[in-house]
């Protein structure tokens, strides 16, 4: 009864880590999705008002971008510049740690160049910030829909051997 309670527990472990790694998949997406949102919120922002980057980075209230664009507003604020706030705020928020090496030197790229030039060369910008977080996001559901296949499909086949083994 122990070995078969055992056995099940290996199983559901495997299973369970999965689950997990296919769980990190979709934050990735939702992060990115979220990335997108900001840089409309910006784009509407310097279309209407036209803040201060620390007033623009500081107002975000996305629960999923708040720790990097917060970062970069205490950065822009203590008097780094946009590429240093970027670079140290992409180093040290833990949300960027779901992006590959690609996007987030993309996304540092574009972050740095907010701010940059007159009011139309920011809004084209944003314009093309959000088109290349369109593929971004496309990438990633692409990616996510083989991976987690694969990660729960492998997960069970590993609970699976680890069962046979024990028997």
């Amino acid at each position: 009864m122990i070995k078969i309670t055992g056995l099940i527990l290996i199983f559901l472990a495997s299973v369970m880590t999965g689950l997990f790694l296919s769980g990190k998949l979709n934050e990735k997406i939702k992060f990115l999705m979220s990335i997108k949102t900001l840089f409309y919120y910006f784009k509407r922002e310097i279309s209407y008002q036209a803040p201060s980057l620390k007033e623009l980075f500081s107002e975000n209230s996305d629960c999923l971008t708040v720790e990097l664009t917060k970062m970069i507003a205490e950065k822009l604020d203590s008097g780094m510049s946009m590429e240093d706030s970027v670079n140290f705020s992409f180093e040290n928020a833990e949300c960027v740690k779901l992006l590959g090496r690609d996007e987030e030197r993309d996304l540092r790229r574009i972050f740095s160049e907010i701010g940059k030039g007159d009011f139309e060369s920011q809004i084209s910008i944003l314009e093309n910030a959000v088109e290349k977080t369109d593929i971004f996001i496309d990438n990633a559901i692409e990616e996510k829909n083989k991976k987690s296949k694969v990660c729960l499909a492998s997960s069970i086949y590993a609970g699976l051997a680890a069962v046979i083994i024990f028997i």
